[in-house]
């Protein structure tokens, strides 16, 4: 039986059977083939009980329910909540964050506060509440779409910014009215519209480059 890790059910019955037996369990170990930890796991899980009644199966890991799992009353709340707001909303919401918002406006005295966000989504999964319908993400329309001419690329999108009302760290020279309106000429020379206190957007046209 050496080099057997993992023993079967019958096998576990007897070793077990064999440590009642008053056999040394590091022996026992060694006879079957396991480790000293296998015996001693098996042994406990024996413990108190008859062998024809022990359950020699392996059991899942962990507790069978979390011990912060939102209670049945807390959930069949949340499902009676997405149920009226789903008949009765009058902009359609019953989502996790319209039942959030309408527990805590119904919230009197001791009552238990509402879920957060997420626990409320994981309820609406696990108790099958969802109606399976995902986001489906289009692709964005191509650059100015709303410009005939740019979305053909028979035309080019400039846009600026202008911001008011901030320090000139400029010479005294350039703060001049004449130096302005040099400015306006030249906007004016190329094209180029100027607002203020709001962005603006200008299109002009591609010429080809003569070579």
């Amino acid at each position: 039986h050496r080099g057997k890790k993992t023993p079967t059910e019958s096998q576990r019955r007897r070793v077990v059977a064999a440590v009642r037996s008053r056999q040394p369990q590091r022996a026992v170990a060694r006879e079957w083939g396991v480790s000293l930890s296998t015996v001693q796991f098996w042994v406990n899980r024996a413990k108190g009980q008859r062998l024809d009644r022990v359950v020699w199966s392996d059991r899942p890991a962990g507790v069978r329910r979390p011990a912060n799992r939102t209670s049945g009353k807390l959930e069949d709340r949340v499902l009676a909540l997405r149920r009226e707001l789903r008949d009765t909303s009058a902009l359609g919401e019953f989502g996790a964050k319209a039942i959030q918002r309408t527990w805590t406006e119904r919230r009197t005295g001791r009552s238990a506060a509402p879920p957060s966000l997420r626990t409320i989504g994981r309820i609406l999964a696990r108790r099958g509440a969802l109606d399976g319908r995902r986001r489906q993400r289009r692709p964005p329309p191509p650059k100015g779409w709303f410009l005939p001419d740019v979305a053909a690329r028979r035309a080019e999108l400039d846009s600026f910014d202008i911001v008011e009302d901030l320090k000139n760290p400029a010479p005294q020279s350039m703060r001049q009215p004449a130096y302005a309106s040099q400015l306006c000429a030249l906007a004016l020379a190329t094209g180029v519209r100027a607002h203020r206190n709001r962005n603006w957007t200008t299109a002009r046209s591609r010429r080809p480059s003569s070579l």
